[in-house]
């Protein structure tokens, strides 16, 4: 009995160590399935993540800024391909009426098929789509299968009610996951939002660009006035079977023949300057409404020789209703042609129109006269503004008149670059006030508002006066040499040349012109800017003309210790401030060396003034100080 005992206890401690160590075992395994089931949860939760996050990216892969929004929800029916199998893809949108329209549609199989190939197919079955679903409250956005008919369908709709995408007919019985729908529905509500407002405003763009280019297509009618002329003459010679025809208006005296056709050029010059025969045969019509002239009427040996030995057999002059002038029309025959009764109705009708038209475009001449005045008027407000600023559209205007002049271009593109240099800062009429009146540099977004000005100054021109030229050079004079402007990014000589004049000449001024903030650079400084430029702001061969002005200016003797001209005509500044200052239209000394100059009213001192800051250096004499300077000269070092 004494040896069972410590038997037994034994083989209790032995029992319960292997109770325990079962226990342990259990617990160990217990915790190694619980650590396994958190790395499985916490690998499917990764996995949906990534997924998500693919979704996502995808997302952003498949948008293209170029695309129309159709073409754009057509790319996003693809993510949906890979994650509900079915059949067809629709994307519907929400419109003014609370109604979903659709507006893009997608196969499973259209991999392969050009998008566009595939959006054309939409517009002929769009009408056998079903009753569009009426628009999802915030509280019901969830998805769903439905029947329509006996395929099944699903529903996605996106957040906001903004979208609704159907799938179907989508395989029966299988598994969707639901919640990754949502989710890529809830990433596509801003993305839709902003295509969508992206889309109203590229339709907002396209009707105002119609809108511009119709009243620039009567604007440039208007201006090709003398094209249009020519026309309606040409089909009145056709009318009538005539070798030739010219229009003549009489005004104050003068006979002026505005279009001559059919007439070799040598005679038509002879003919134009020829006021005796014009008169002529002003006279011989007289008060009546037509005459025919041949060998039989002795009117007919009243007409210039020039006529007869060119083969002119007959002549038919015809009046042209006029306002305010009297107006003729000339019809010559090489050959003795009968003319029906018909016919000169039908070409009476036809001059009395053209006799309206010739009226009203020389109204509208006129008001093109009234309508730059204004303008100008506008642009000199705008200068007027900022004192830095007085005078800049007459600054403009003179230097880059200076250098289409060093070139030798013709007359009327001197006068075109001259105008479009003046008015090549109306667009800022266009801008706030806020914005324009802005002190120091802007803010991106302020930039490329301000940008604008440009666009809108060449819009302005076109429409009052339909000059493409001078409305080219404005939009284009903030263009660079190696493409890095704006507006349309142009390079070298695609740039227009007027634009690149105007661009040096506003590289100049702008840094010899102070602002409030800054003092102007002094001459040299300016110069030394302006040659850096060249190639890769400035045309080269354009700053050349410019430095080649400034140096004939410098070496002129009568220049020699005198200021390389009157400072109201280098600095242009407005007569309202130049009629204030003693200096004002005296040439017999410097501006400086009078007392109490007008300078400050438009932004300058004597001592910043590039006209005298290029004396001092030139003729290395000291510094003048005018009354009421405050700001010593800078000197550049030779």
């Amino acid at each position: 009995m004494s040896s069972f005992l410590p038997k037994l206890l034994i083989f209790l401690n032995i029992s319960f160590l292997v109770i325990v160590l079962e226990c342990l075992l259990g617990v160990i395994f217990l915790g190694f399935l619980i650590c396994l089931f958190l790395l499985v949860r916490q690998k499917r939760k990764a996995a949906r993540e990534e997924k998500r996050f693919h979704a996502v990216e995808q997302l952003l892969h498949n948008l293209q800024p170029g695309e129309s929004l159709d073409e754009s929800l057509y790319r996003l029916l693809g993510l949906f391909i890979p994650v509900v199998k079915g059949q067809g893809y629709y994307f519907y949108i929400s419109n003014d009426h609370k109604e979903y329209e659709l507006k893009a549609r997608r196969y499973a199989d259209d991999d392969q098929v050009p998008i566009q190939e595939r959006l054309a197919a939409l517009e002929p079955f769009s009408h056998m789509i079903s009753e569009p679903p009426a628009p999802v409250s915030l509280a019901s956005l969830e998805c769903r299968i439905f029947k329509q008919g006996e395929a099944p369908f699903m529903e996605i709709p996106v957040k906001g009610a903004k979208g609704l995408i159907r799938i179907g007919p989508v395989l029966s019985g299988e598994k969707q996951d639901f919640a990754f729908l949502h989710y890529l529905a809830d990433q596509i509500e801003p993305v839709l939002e902003a295509l969508v407002q992206m889309d109203q405003a590229k339709k907002q763009v396209a009707v105002t660009e119609s809108s511009r280019k119709a009243v620039k297509a009567v604007t440039d009618a208007a201006m090709n006035f003398p094209g249009t002329v020519n026309t309606i003459l040409g089909l009145c010679i056709r009318m009538i079977t005539a070798s030739g025809g010219c229009l003549l208006s009489s005004r104050e005296q003068e006979i002026d023949g505005v279009t001559v056709l059919g007439m070799e050029n040598e005679l038509k010059n002879l003919f134009r300057q020829d006021q005796s025969a014009l008169k002529t045969l002003t006279h011989i019509l007289g008060d009546r409404d037509f005459i025919v002239l041949d060998g039989e009427h002795p009117e007919f040996f009243q007409i210039p020789s020039y006529f007869s030995a060119a083969g002119m057999v007959k002549i038919f002059l015809i009046k042209v209703p006029r306002m305010d002038e009297k107006g003729l029309a000339v019809f010559w025959f090489h050959d003795p042609i009968h003319i029906e009764q018909h016919r000169i109705y039908g070409l009476q009708m036809v001059l009395s129109r053209l006799g309206d038209t010739l009226d009203s475009y020389q109204v509208y001449q006129e008001q093109s006269k009234s309508y730059l005045e204004v303008l100008k008027v506008l642009v000199n407000t705008i200068d007027n503004c900022d004192p830095y600023q007085a005078g800049y559209a007459e600054l403009m205007s003179r230097y880059a008149g200076i250098m289409a002049k060093e070139m030798n271009l013709e007359d009327q593109e001197v006068r075109d670059i001259v105008l479009a240099a003046y008015l090549s800062n109306i667009g800022k009429i266009g801008m706030s006030l806020d914005l324009f009146l802005k002190e120091g540099k802007y803010a991106e977004v302020e930039y490329e508002q301000m940008k604008l000005h440009c666009e809108i100054g060449a819009a302005i021109v076109e429409v009052v006066f339909g000059n493409n030229h001078v409305a080219s050079y404005i939009r284009h004079h903030h263009e660079r040499m190696d493409g890095c402007g704006y507006p349309a990014g142009l390079k070298g000589e695609e740039i227009p040349l007027g634009a690149r004049v105007l661009a040096v000449a506003q590289f100049f001024i702008a840094k010899t012109m102070g602002r409030n903030y800054r003092e102007p650079l002094n001459f040299e400084q300016a110069m030394k800017l302006v040659k850096d430029a060249a190639g890769s702001l400035l045309d080269p061969e354009v700053v050349g003309f410019l430095l080649n002005w400034f140096s004939k200016k410098q070496a002129n003797p009568q220049r020699a210790g005198r200021s390389l001209g009157p400072c109201w005509e280098m600095r242009c500044a407005p007569v309202s401030i130049c009629s204030q200052c003693p200096a004002y239209q005296h040439t017999d000394k410097n501006c400086w060396d009078y007392e109490n100059v007008n300078c400050l009213a438009h932004g300058n001192s004597c001592s910043s003034c590039f006209v005298c800051a290029e004396y001092v250096y030139r003729t290395q004499n000291p510094a003048p100080k005018a009354a009421g300077d405050i700001v010593n000269v800078f000197v550049a070092a030779d």
